[in-house]
């Protein structure tokens, strides 16, 4: 069961991951082998603004979850949504960068 379940995330987010880089947003897909905290601090590290994360809500009730780097809650989208989601708060990003400077 795990292994279909594994099977079935990671076929998910290979299709976000499509549809998010033909949208023209950078993405890093980690399908390392390694446990959820170390992939989170690694990301984290290199300084990814969005997370994304194709769990196990994704298969049981479709919902993919995104978190901002620079905190706030986490968010559940559908696959269909998360491309328009994503495009909005990477906006939202900017117009905060540029009002700082």
């Amino acid at each position: 069961a795990d292994d279909q379940r594994n099977q079935q995330q990671a076929g998910m987010a290979s299709e976000i991951y499509q549809q998010l880089t033909a949208a023209g947003i950078e993405t890093l897909y980690d399908d390392r082998e390694e446990r959820p905290g170390v992939k989170f601090k690694d990301a984290d590290l290199i300084g990814c603004p969005v997370r994304v994360v194709v769990g196990k809500k994704a298969i049981t009730d479709g919902l993919v979850e995104i978190k901002r780097r620079s905190g706030g809650e986490m968010a559940f989208r559908t696959k269909e949504k998360i491309t328009g989601y994503l495009q909005d708060i990477l906006a939202d990003m900017l117009h905060k960068q540029g009002t700082k400077n």
